[in-house]
């Protein structure tokens, strides 16, 4: 990945208008911070932003992998765990755009 790639992946500003705590350690929280303030004066990269971006291109990326797991665990139990699950498509891990940019 070209540090162009990187940067237009990763590195763009996101203002999170709701948000959520998700728990990392304090390494991996040390090292966001640290990358993100190499590209925060160009590109308003902020910690949150960037571990936004990481988890978004993760779920995209692992998509399809993650739907089907999605379907082999949920689907039996919604069915009373009698029927097999349908082939129907599923936005389980669909990335969220509905938060402004």
């Amino acid at each position: 990945m070209s540090l162009e790639e990187y940067v237009r992946t990763y590195c763009q500003e996101k203002r999170i208008r709701q948000r959520y705590a998700v728990y990392v350690t304090p390494d991996m929280h040390d090292k966001l911070k640290e990358v993100a303030f190499m590209f925060r004066f160009e590109h308003h990269t902020t910690a949150s932003s960037l571990a936004n971006a990481i988890i978004t291109n993760h779920m995209e990326t692992h998509r399809e992998l993650l739907n089907d797991e999605y379907h082999r665990f949920w689907e039996p139990e919604m069915n009373g765990g009698m029927d097999e699950p349908d082939e129907g498509d599923s936005e389980s891990c669909q990335a969220d755009d509905s938060e402004e940019q």
